[in-house]
Protein backbone atom coordinates (compact mmCIF):
# COMPACT_ATOMS: atom_id res chain seq x y z
CA UNK A 1 0.00 0.00 0.00
CA UNK A 2 0.83 3.65 -0.44
CA UNK A 3 3.20 5.36 -3.19
CA UNK A 4 -0.34 7.40 -3.70
CA UNK A 5 0.89 10.54 -2.17
CA UNK A 6 -1.65 10.42 0.86
CA UNK A 7 -0.21 10.68 4.80
CA UNK A 8 -0.03 7.83 6.94
CA UNK A 9 -0.81 8.76 10.73
CA UNK A 10 2.53 7.75 12.35
CA UNK A 11 1.55 10.57 15.28
CA UNK A 12 -1.33 9.88 17.31
CA UNK A 13 -2.28 13.06 17.41
CA UNK A 14 -3.38 13.20 13.42
CA UNK A 15 -5.65 9.72 14.39
CA UNK A 16 -9.32 11.06 14.05
CA UNK A 17 -10.82 11.13 17.94
CA UNK A 18 -7.32 10.51 19.61
CA UNK A 19 -7.75 10.98 22.87
CA UNK A 20 -11.68 10.83 23.10
CA UNK A 21 -12.44 7.71 24.43
CA UNK A 22 -14.17 7.43 27.45
CA UNK A 23 -12.76 4.95 29.92
CA UNK A 24 -10.99 2.53 26.90
CA UNK A 25 -7.64 3.21 29.45
CA UNK A 26 -9.51 1.20 32.31
CA UNK A 27 -11.83 -0.57 29.90
CA UNK A 28 -13.98 0.48 33.57
CA UNK A 29 -17.31 2.36 33.10
CA UNK A 30 -20.40 2.71 31.69
CA UNK A 31 -19.02 4.48 28.64
CA UNK A 32 -16.16 1.88 28.20
CA UNK A 33 -14.82 2.37 24.54
CA UNK A 34 -16.96 4.59 23.45
CA UNK A 35 -15.26 7.86 21.38
CA UNK A 36 -16.67 11.16 22.51
CA UNK A 37 -16.87 14.02 19.56
CA UNK A 38 -15.25 17.49 20.20
CA UNK A 39 -19.23 18.69 20.23
CA UNK A 40 -19.87 16.24 23.26
CA UNK A 41 -16.87 17.40 25.11
CA UNK A 42 -17.40 21.13 24.59
CA UNK A 43 -21.46 20.67 25.09
CA UNK A 44 -19.79 19.11 28.85
CA UNK A 45 -17.29 21.78 29.41
CA UNK A 46 -20.55 24.85 28.95
CA UNK A 47 -22.58 22.90 31.70
CA UNK A 48 -20.26 21.68 33.66
CA UNK A 49 -17.39 23.35 36.49
CA UNK A 50 -13.78 22.93 34.87
CA UNK A 51 -12.45 21.68 38.55
CA UNK A 52 -15.31 20.04 40.87
CA UNK A 53 -17.34 18.63 37.63
CA UNK A 54 -20.44 19.54 39.07
CA UNK A 55 -23.01 21.40 36.94
CA UNK A 56 -23.15 25.23 36.56
CA UNK A 57 -25.40 26.94 38.79
CA UNK A 58 -27.39 29.96 37.39
CA UNK A 59 -25.47 33.61 39.45
CA UNK A 60 -22.52 31.00 40.25
CA UNK A 61 -20.25 30.86 37.02
CA UNK A 62 -17.04 32.62 36.56
CA UNK A 63 -14.56 31.94 33.75
CA UNK A 64 -10.71 32.45 33.84
CA UNK A 65 -8.53 33.92 30.98
CA UNK A 66 -8.71 30.80 29.22
CA UNK A 67 -12.37 30.95 28.70
CA UNK A 68 -12.90 27.60 30.90
CA UNK A 69 -15.85 27.54 33.39
CA UNK A 70 -16.17 27.59 37.20
CA UNK A 71 -18.34 27.34 39.81
CA UNK A 72 -17.61 30.22 41.89
CA UNK A 73 -17.54 28.27 45.06
CA UNK A 74 -15.55 25.76 44.24
CA UNK A 75 -12.68 28.01 42.37
CA UNK A 76 -12.67 30.24 45.21
CA UNK A 77 -12.44 26.75 47.35
CA UNK A 78 -8.79 25.78 45.10
CA UNK A 79 -7.23 29.46 45.52
CA UNK A 80 -7.84 28.68 49.60
CA UNK A 81 -6.33 25.06 49.16
CA UNK A 82 -3.69 26.38 47.35
CA UNK A 83 -2.52 29.54 49.38
CA UNK A 84 -2.91 27.06 52.85
CA UNK A 85 -0.61 24.30 50.99
CA UNK A 86 1.64 26.89 49.74
CA UNK A 87 2.29 24.83 47.00
CA UNK A 88 2.88 26.28 43.42
CA UNK A 89 0.49 25.82 40.39
CA UNK A 90 0.44 25.86 37.00
CA UNK A 91 -3.46 27.29 37.42
CA UNK A 92 -3.25 30.70 35.51
CA UNK A 93 -5.99 31.79 38.21
CA UNK A 94 -3.54 33.71 41.18
CA UNK A 95 -6.60 35.43 42.79
CA UNK A 96 -10.00 35.75 42.55
CA UNK A 97 -9.52 38.76 40.09
CA UNK A 98 -8.71 36.69 37.62
CA UNK A 99 -12.10 35.03 37.69
CA UNK A 100 -14.19 37.01 35.43
CA UNK A 101 -18.37 36.63 36.55
CA UNK A 102 -20.50 35.28 33.72
CA UNK A 103 -24.40 35.77 33.02
CA UNK A 104 -24.72 32.09 32.83
CA UNK A 105 -28.35 30.27 32.58
CA UNK A 106 -29.47 26.81 31.74
CA UNK A 107 -30.61 28.41 28.37
CA UNK A 108 -27.66 30.51 27.65
CA UNK A 109 -28.00 32.77 24.54
CA UNK A 110 -26.16 35.18 22.65
CA UNK A 111 -27.83 38.43 23.57
CA UNK A 112 -27.07 39.66 20.08
CA UNK A 113 -28.38 36.99 17.82
CA UNK A 114 -30.58 34.92 20.70
CA UNK A 115 -28.55 31.72 19.19
CA UNK A 116 -27.95 28.58 21.93
CA UNK A 117 -24.82 28.29 23.34
CA UNK A 118 -24.95 25.52 25.38
CA UNK A 119 -24.21 22.81 23.05
CA UNK A 120 -20.50 24.25 22.58
CA UNK A 121 -20.58 24.04 19.03
CA UNK A 122 -21.15 27.59 18.01
CA UNK A 123 -17.74 29.74 19.39
CA UNK A 124 -18.69 32.36 21.71
CA UNK A 125 -17.18 35.40 23.95
CA UNK A 126 -17.76 36.72 27.43
CA UNK A 127 -17.90 40.29 27.20
CA UNK A 128 -15.15 41.68 30.38
CA UNK A 129 -16.26 45.03 30.20
CA UNK A 130 -19.03 47.74 29.74
CA UNK A 131 -22.78 47.96 29.62
CA UNK A 132 -23.04 44.31 28.97
CA UNK A 133 -20.40 42.78 31.42
CA UNK A 134 -21.11 39.06 31.73
CA UNK A 135 -23.10 38.23 28.72
CA UNK A 136 -22.06 36.49 25.58
CA UNK A 137 -22.11 36.91 22.42
CA UNK A 138 -21.21 34.60 19.44
CA UNK A 139 -18.10 34.96 17.07
CA UNK A 140 -20.41 35.52 13.68
CA UNK A 141 -22.52 38.35 15.66
CA UNK A 142 -19.22 40.07 16.32
CA UNK A 143 -17.87 39.77 12.96
CA UNK A 144 -20.68 40.70 11.20
CA UNK A 145 -21.55 43.78 13.74
CA UNK A 146 -18.30 44.29 14.48
CA UNK A 147 -16.57 44.53 17.74
CA UNK A 148 -17.64 47.90 19.04
CA UNK A 149 -21.41 46.51 18.91
CA UNK A 150 -19.98 44.91 22.75
CA UNK A 151 -18.78 48.15 23.68
CA UNK A 152 -16.13 46.26 25.78
CA UNK A 153 -13.22 43.84 25.79
CA UNK A 154 -14.22 40.20 24.83
CA UNK A 155 -12.75 36.93 25.88
CA UNK A 156 -13.27 33.55 23.98
CA UNK A 157 -15.02 30.59 26.14
CA UNK A 158 -13.65 27.32 25.71
CA UNK A 159 -10.30 28.26 23.98
CA UNK A 160 -8.29 25.71 21.94
CA UNK A 161 -4.66 25.50 22.31
CA UNK A 162 -3.20 27.94 19.72
CA UNK A 163 -5.94 30.88 21.56
CA UNK A 164 -4.55 29.51 24.82
CA UNK A 165 -0.80 30.32 23.90
CA UNK A 166 -1.82 33.60 22.88
CA UNK A 167 -3.31 34.28 25.95
CA UNK A 168 -0.21 33.72 27.74
CA UNK A 169 1.82 35.71 25.77
CA UNK A 170 -0.65 38.65 26.46
CA UNK A 171 -1.01 37.63 30.44
CA UNK A 172 2.84 37.77 30.72
CA UNK A 173 2.97 40.73 28.68
CA UNK A 174 1.01 42.96 31.40
CA UNK A 175 2.65 40.80 34.38
CA UNK A 176 5.87 42.60 33.28
CA UNK A 177 3.93 45.74 32.58
CA UNK A 178 2.72 45.86 36.12
CA UNK A 179 6.31 44.75 37.45
CA UNK A 180 7.78 47.83 35.16
CA UNK A 181 5.04 49.92 36.62
CA UNK A 182 5.69 49.22 40.51
CA UNK A 183 9.42 49.87 39.91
Amino acid sequence: MGGDGGVIAVKRSYMRGCGTAVGAATGKGSGAGKLRSDAEVKAEAMGRCALSQEELKEGDVRVDPYGRLYSAKAAVEELIRLREAGEASDWVVKGSKDLKELAWSKDLCCYLTNTPLLSGVVPCSVILSGPNKGKCVTASALKEMGSEIVEGETMKLLQNEEEREATDVRLREERERKERKKR
